[in-house]
């Protein structure tokens, strides 16, 4: 049995029709957009100069960070084989005292001081051949890791460099660490030209 199907003209009235709901529907999707904006910019506004905003070292991408705050620069001592990590995390008071042992004086006595029910430490050993470094920010790797860029500046002197292996420090605000940290990560950023004093 034959299916009867409605024919449908498209005449002054159907476009008229038409024309409405295309114009309904452009209305809806528009003030759509304008709310989702307004909510968009209110929450990034929020965010600026607050623990998790976006920060990017020069010239990359924006990306969230942690609450990090730069502890000291130093010069490290200890053995370090190729196998070992140059960047630890320490969350409790065993893990700081295996980290103890390459820092400077000063900076042993600051981490021993911290309370690690608020506070984590980041530390970074770094090996160049001479030159300096320059401390950036600590960015939130997602699902759980962070990462440390750094800017690596040439040595200034021409012969005979005393080379020295320069450590980062860093306390880290546990509550704005999303879950326990898993990966760490160094992002080193070369510059051609020396660092100035």
């Amino acid at each position: 049995m034959p299916v009867a199907r409605r024919r449908v003209t498209d005449g002054p009235t159907s476009e008229i029709a038409h024309g409405d709901a295309c114009a309904a529907i452009s209305s809806i999707l528009s003030r759509s957009a304008l709310v989702l904006g307004v909510a968009f910019a209110i929450a990034t506004s929020a965010l600026v100069g607050t623990p998790g905003s976006v920060s990017a070292m020069p010239g990359h991408p924006a990306r969230p960070h942690v609450d990090a705050t730069l502890l000291g620069q130093g010069s490290w001592s200890g053995a370090l084989r190729r196998s070992d990590n140059r960047i630890r995390y320490a969350r409790t008071t065993a893990e700081l005292e295996k980290l103890v042992p390459y820092l400077e004086l000063a900076h042993r006595a600051a981490v021993r001081h911290l309370n690690l029910t608020f506070y984590g430490v980041l530390l970074v050993l770094h090996v160049p051949i001479g030159g300096t470094i320059s401390a950036g920010p600590v960015y939130w790797i997602h699902p759980d890791g962070m990462s440390v860029g750094l800017e690596l500046f040439p040595p200034t002197c021409v012969r005979n460099c005393l080379a020295h292996r320069p450590y980062v420090l860093y306390t880290v605000r546990k509550a704005s660490v999303r879950r326990p940290v898993k990966t760490l990560y160094i992002e080193e950023y070369v510059r051609d030209y020396p660092q100035t004093p």
